[in-house]
């Protein structure tokens, strides 16, 4: 394979693992925060609590509800910029990572999908 087509093969696949993982985030904390994940504001304009977690802080933090932004304090938000740095990095170990370790077979990384991840701006 080119190095091109390589490149673009490994964006895919860290695209994909991305979505789960932004799948898993949404589905922990709509559970932490019993469904109510949008303030008055983000009600009002028919925000779709699913954005909150892709882009920037700022807009999230604007339409997310107290009981939202509580949650990220203990579980933050992941963007793909942050996954992608974690994802494309080194493989990170158990005993060097501060959260769980994967139990989904996440190559070594530190994993946003099956387990709550730690300081995850750390890695």
């Amino acid at each position: 394979m080119s190095l091109i087509r390589d490149g673009f093969a490994a964006w895919r696949e860290c695209r994909a693992d991305y979505e789960l993982a932004l799948y898993a985030q949404y589905i922990r904390a709509e559970a932490a925060t019993n469904g109510a994940m949008l303030n008055e504001r983000g009600r009002a304009r028919g925000i779709d609590p699913l954005s909150l977690f892709m882009g920037n802080a700022t807009r999230a933090n604007a339409y997310a509800s107290e009981e939202l932004r509580e949650h990220w304090a203990s579980d933050p938000r992941v963007t793909f910029a942050a996954f992608e740095r974690s994802w494309s990095a080194e493989p990170v170990y158990a005993d060097e990572w501060n959260g769980e370790a994967c139990t989904c077979g996440g190559r070594g990384r530190p994993c946003f999908t099956c387990s709550t991840a730690g300081d995850w701006a750390t890695v």
